[in-house]
């Protein structure tokens, strides 16, 4: 007799076994006609989620990665607003305090609603840096418009001005995008042809004060610009913000 074993555990086993062999191989029931629709569908969601998830790859061009990017910044600006009102409110007691907080909420919440916008961030709610990268967008523009600017010559402005097909003076609007020094004056091609080319010149000599310059290979180029800690301090000083943000999120 093995050790450890008693007799009735074999019997048990044989009985169990013959148990088993009596029953014979497992009989496959097909699935019923909902389980298999529940199945092809799942699989229709899957190939259709796989799809959107390759058309959203494709889509990833710079315009929608930084569409992607604004509403990504205006959910965190949106997130420290509501936190400064928070805190705020907690602070009721104690007046200055508070009025700071609400100032520093109501800037965080209005950067937002440009983010999402994506508009021109407006003067008082720009952090310092955005105030420099303002400025570099303004001498790419300004710069990607003089190699026009060389082909026209100072009679073609009086030239265009006089080919306007309506008699009416110019809307408001284009009056008021212009200083009074370079408004059309209908009857004085001559002086407008003088503007027209002093401005060129003067875009020109802006773009090299503000960087441009023309490498060896003749392609225009720019300096780079950047912000350091001493000038972000001192221009949230005059800006009321401190590295052009008034508070910190928690």
């Amino acid at each position: 007799m093995a050790r450890g074993v008693r007799p009735r555990d074999h019997g048990r086993q044989a009985k169990l076994t013959l148990s088993a062999n009596e029953r014979g191989p497992p009989v496959n029931h097909p699935p019923s006609p909902l389980i298999s629709q529940i199945v092809e569908t799942v699989a229709d969601v899957q190939r259709v989620g796989a799809k959107l998830l390759e058309l959203v790859a494709r889509m990833q061009t710079p315009a929608v990665a930084d569409a992607l990017e604004r509403q990504r910044q205006a959910q965190a600006y949106e997130s420290t607003a509501g936190v400064l009102r928070r805190r705020a409110l907690a602070a009721a007691d104690r007046g200055e305090e508070r009025d700071d907080l609400q100032k520093s909420a109501q800037w965080y919440s209005e950067r937002a609603i440009v983010k999402r916008a994506g508009g021109i961030m407006p003067a008082h709610l720009r952090t310092p840096l955005e105030r420099l990268e303002l400025v570099g967008r303004f001498r790419e523009q300004l710069a990607d418009l003089l190699p026009l600017a060389a082909e026209l010559e100072a009679a073609d402005a009086p030239a265009f001005v006089a080919s306007f097909l309506d008699d009416a003076e110019p809307p408001p609007v284009f009056l008021a995008a212009f200083p009074p020094s370079v408004t059309p004056k209908p009857g004085e091609p001559a002086e407008l042809g003088a503007v027209f080319t002093t401005f060129v010149d003067d875009a020109r000599s802006l773009v090299a004060d503000l960087g441009g310059f023309v490498d060896a290979d003749g392609a225009l180029r720019f300096v780079p610009f950047g912000i350091s800690a001493e000038i972000s301090t001192e221009t949230a000083a005059a800006t009321n913000n401190v590295d052009g943000a008034p508070a910190a999120a928690e």
